[in-house]
This record gives C-alpha cells, sequence and structure tokens, in this order.
C-alpha cells in the first residue's frame, strides 16, 4: 500500500516522498520531476535497509530540495525507523535528480534511546538542511559528533517532558 506523501517543489523542480508497505515491512520512495509535475521520473526506493521504515498519516517521510549550482537540486529525504526495537530518524541525500540516493544515516542526536517522531524538514537561504522532531528525552544537550558544521538546539515546549530537537545537517 503507497500512503504518507510529502512534497517539495524549488521552481520546475517536483519531489514526493511516500511509504510503501506490505503486512510485513515499509520503505520510503522518492518520485522526482524536472516539469513542474507534469510527468515524474521512476520511483527509487530510499532507505537501504528494506523494510525498516515506520511511516503513518502523522509520521509521514519528508523532502526537501536544496538549490544548486548546476540546476537540479539535491534531494533530501528524512524518516522515522525502527532498528533493534529502538525509533530513529534517518536521512538520506540524492545529488542526481533521484536516480539515486546515498546510503542513509541518523539523523545526529535522534538515534538515542527514547521516543522521537513528528520530524520535518526545511532549508534556509543559505542551503543548510534544518531537521526538527518531537523527542521525549529528558536531555538538556545532545553531543553532536560530525564537526562545527552541525549544531543542535533543544527547545523546550510548554508542555510537561516534551522537547523540540533541531538540527542543522550541512
Amino acid at each position: 500500500t503507497n500512503a504518507t506523501p510529502s512534497v517539495a517543489a524549488h521552481g520546475r523542480f517536483v519531489a514526493i516522498a511516500w511509504s510503501a508497505a506490505t503486512v510485513a515491512r515499509m520503505d520510503v520512495y522518492v518520485a522526482f520531476s524536472t516539469n513542474a509535475g507534469r510527468s515524474f521520473g521512476t520511483p527509487v526506493m530510499v532507505n537501504h535497509t528494506s523494510g525498516e521504515a515506520r511511516a503513518s498519516g502523522e509520521q509521514p517521510p519528508r523532502v526537501a530540495l536544496v538549490p544548486r549550482p548546476s540546476g537540479v537540486p539535491e534531494i533530501v529525504v528524512v524518516w522515522a525507523a525502527k532498528r533493534a526495537g529502538a525509533t530513529l530518524l534517518r536521512v538520506s541525500r540524492s545529488r542526481n535528480g533521484a536516480t539515486s540516493f546515498g546510503m542513509d544515516q541518523p539523523v545526529p542526536g535522534s538515534d538515542a534511546a527514547g521516543a522521537r517522531g513528528w520530524q520535518s524538514v526545511a532549508v534556509d537561504g543559505r542551503g543548510r538542511v534544518l531537521v526538527v522532531w518531537l523527542d521525549h528525552r529528558e536531555l538538556v544537550d545532545v553531543p553532536m559528533a560530525h564537526g562545527a558544521d552541525r549544531k543542535s538546539t533543544r527547545l523546550n515546549s510548554s508542555h510537561a517532558n516534551i522537547s523540540y530537537a533541531v538540527f542543522c545537517l550541512k
């Protein structure tokens, strides 16, 4: 069953990410258009560990387009996955118009114990990818393992025991 679509557009470029599930497994796919959505290329599976994706109407895979000087934007997809009983967020990128996606990686800070989800992704004016999600851990700060150009901020909500983690991926 195909479900949970997410759409991003930049000029004539449009990307659609969605989940596809059977009784036993779920994966994330992307289709890409270079003509403002009049037609789309062949769908490509984004997650490299088949069957580990988790999505619902409230937590679809999210897609963003990063403008590039070459014209065709980079495609970034963020989704929830389940590994060893834990929920984490994964990210993968395509730099070739969704012909293929690079090996997916954990979103920094999302791979610790605890519940997380309801993720969102955006691109700022400098082309940096920003990921935000609901995070139920009781952490004040999240150590970063991937260099100085990745930042984390924890925004505490007015709701008890709920915080929102924000990461900038370069």
